[in-house]
Order: structure tokens, then sequence, then C-alpha cells
């Protein structure tokens, strides 16, 4: 073997959408990309239901601890917003 095999997640064209818009309004999705699409399935199954979404304030959290976002911990209300407006408007 002369090389590793590329181990890189094939991404559809919505999955690349919602990844392009959470950059474009400033969130560093960079190696957490998985963890976010996998977030927005979470929006879409608890909208279908009719339920409350926990899971958005946790990663909303995440992303501020994590210095991937210049939004203050005071406002991570607005990163759970983001990520469910852009969620429902990909894939939903």
């Amino acid at each position: 073997m002369s090389e590793l095999p590329d181990t890189s997640a094939e991404r559809s064209p919505q999955d690349l959408d919602f990844l392009d818009d959470l950059k474009e309004a400033g969130i560093d999705v960079e190696g957490v990309e998985d963890q976010l699409i996998a977030t927005a399935s979470t929006v879409c199954r608890a909208k279908e239901a009719g339920e409350e979404n926990f899971t958005l304030d946790a990663i909303a959290g995440q992303l501020i601890a994590q210095g991937r976002t210049d939004i203050p911990e005071d406002r991570a209300i607005e990163v759970s917003e983001l990520i469910q407006e852009t969620a429902e408007r990909t894939y939903c």
C-alpha cells in the first residue's frame, strides 16, 4: 500500500448546501460536519413529530465553547435558531 485510503464521507448536495450556509453564517464546521448533519436530522424528526428538539441547544453550546462562532454564550439561542432554520430550509 503506497498511501492511506480516502476516509472522507461522501456528502449529498443537500449536505454541502447545509454546511455552506452554516459557514456563511460564521460557524466553523470543519471536523464536525457529521455531527451537524446528524443534528439537522434531529431537527426534521422533531418537527415531524411536533416535539421540542433539545439537541440544538447542546450543539449550539458546544460550538460556542469550542470557539467555532463569534456569537457569545449569552446569545446561544441565536446559534440554535440558525441551525434549526438552516436545517429546515435544507432538509425538512
